[in-house]
């Protein structure tokens, strides 16, 4: 099976303020980077995965052109519970510290720690195995995308932030013989 590891189109925020699951509406340059991001595709897809949010659901309904799409809450972007669309510098140093030097098990109040989300991708991953469908999309965010190769490479989660995952660029993954494997990442 291929999997086409697709990251949203660049969201309408400032530079410097945290977001996660927080639905925000996409750049007015839409347009020109979902016609750059079809041209990294195939043509067709078994199915079209995507996160509920909607800067990921609008490029998810061009890519599926009208066939089987699924949004699936397992695909949603870290919860950054208090810290939701609060700019980074505001963020009191006594909490962001901590998650600083150990987010992948240091929850941020109220919400995840990158564990969280890796135990998501687990979950959705152990339902993409077994579904028999040669060629799927999924359109979400960087954090998901960097659990998944993460997952795919067995490299420890700490280094996640160690690969860069650009606004609408598209990673591939295969699977067979039970293992996941990274073909390409970022274009």
């Amino acid at each position: 099976m291929e999997v086409f590891l697709i990251r949203h189109t660049r969201p309408e925020i400032p530079s410097g303020i945290c977001y996660g699951q927080t639905d925000i509406p996409l750049k007015d340059t839409f347009p020109a980077e979902s016609k750059l991001v079809l041209s990294k595709l195939p043509k067709f897809f078994d199915t079209v995965f995507t996160s509920p949010s909607m800067r990921c659901l609008k490029l998810a309904n061009l890519i599926s052109s009208g066939g089987t799409l699924k949004q699936d809450s397992l695909l949603k972007e870290l919860n950054f519970g208090d810290w939701e669309m609060k700019a980074w510098d505001d963020i009191p140093k006594e909490e962001l510290n901590p998650w600083m030097s150990n987010f992948v098990t240091h929850k941020v109040p109220n919400g995840e720690a990158f564990s969280d989300l890796i135990q998501r991708v687990d979950n959705f991953l152990e339902q993409l195995k077994n579904i028999g469908q040669k060629q799927v999309a999924l359109v979400c965010h960087a954090g998901i995308i960097r659990a998944m190769l993460v997952k795919a490479l067995n490299i420890p989660s700490e280094n996640a932030f160690r690969l860069s995952i650009d606004y609408g660029s598209v990673s591939k993954l295969s699977y067979s013989d039970g293992r996941f494997q990274v073909d390409f990442f970022n274009r």
